[in-house]
């Protein structure tokens, strides 16, 4: 149980901000672009649907919030990949765990399942 604790810190950690940073408000996937027109300027959320680009326009009063919500998905998405790299790190404690440790083979499976394996194989070298 101590391996457990001491590799699973970071995943917690990890999911904690995570949880924080959702709690702050919405998030919104896309770029935010200033376009400049004759006399205006504009801004515009662009974002990927199903590979096409989509584009929103946005008030200029609500930019700022649209920018943070926008900031705030940058994070999310960060924080996911560090989620993926601390679970690819804890990996082979798990993996450790689930094996024999004087063999490195998978722990002994139960007694029926071992006879259908056996009698799969053997069909499989009949038909040869």
């Amino acid at each position: 149980m101590n391996i457990k604790k001491k590799n699973w810190a970071s995943y917690r950690r990890i999911t904690s901000k995570l949880k924080l940073l959702l709690s702050q408000g919405p998030v919104l996937e896309g770029t935010i672009s200033k376009v400049n027109l004759k006399n205006s300027v504009r801004y515009q959320l662009t974002h990927k649907v199903e590979g096409r680009t989509k584009t929103v326009y946005i008030p200029f009063q609500a930019v700022a919030e649209v920018e943070d919500w926008v900031n705030r998905w940058k994070e999310v998405k960060n924080r996911l990949k560090e989620l993926n790299d601390s679970s690819r790190s804890i990996l082979p404690s798990v993996l450790a765990s689930k094996t024999n440790p004087t063999t490195g083979c998978k722990k002994p499976l139960p007694s029926k399942v071992v006879r259908q394996q056996r009698s799969q194989t053997a069909a499989k070298c009949l038909k040869r």
